[in-house]
């Protein structure tokens, strides 16, 4: 199954070091995907990790819904 989604598009997951996983960015065709976390049966992202996906968002601006993604981030962390 991963080399479906491989071959549709790019993986970026950022452990820590022990190895162990916390975030996973996935982009499809250019375009931002999902981004997933471990909190919460490995859906939402764990606060300490957040700025990490900022980031990631802000060095790639060209992704296609990066920009609706920051933004709702924003508005979250208000």
């Amino acid at each position: 199954m991963a080399d479906i989604h491989l071959e549709l598009g790019e993986y970026y997951v950022y452990v820590d070091g022990e190895n162990k996983p916390h975030l996973a960015v996935y982009i499809k065709h250019g375009e931002l995907s999902e981004i997933r976390g471990v909190k919460n049966d490995y859906q939402e992202i764990e606060e300490s990790y957040r700025d990490v996906a900022v980031e990631f968002l802000k060095n790639h601006q060209g992704l296609n819904h990066a920009d609706e993604w920051l933004k709702k981030e924003e508005r979250n962390a208000r």
